[in-house]
């Protein structure tokens, strides 16, 4: 189990979310759960400059 950022660009716009990455045993495979979304990532970087910092910090503590 793993988690790490995720970036998506849709129409010029970037949103981000932590994804937790799972193996399965059963399914032998891997897949993927959302934990968190922050949505578009240049409004918030022009409301809070240190918005990155802090979704790493996210990241480690999670």
């Amino acid at each position: 189990m793993s988690f790490r950022l995720k970036v998506t660009k849709i129409n010029g716009r970037e949103y981000a979310a932590i994804v937790e990455d799972i193996y399965s045993k059963q399914r032998r495979g891997s897949s993927s759960r959302t934990v968190k979304t922050y949505g578009d990532l240049v409004k918030l970087r022009q409301e809070d400059p240190k918005i990155d910092e802090k979704i790493q910090k996210e990241i480690v503590v999670s």
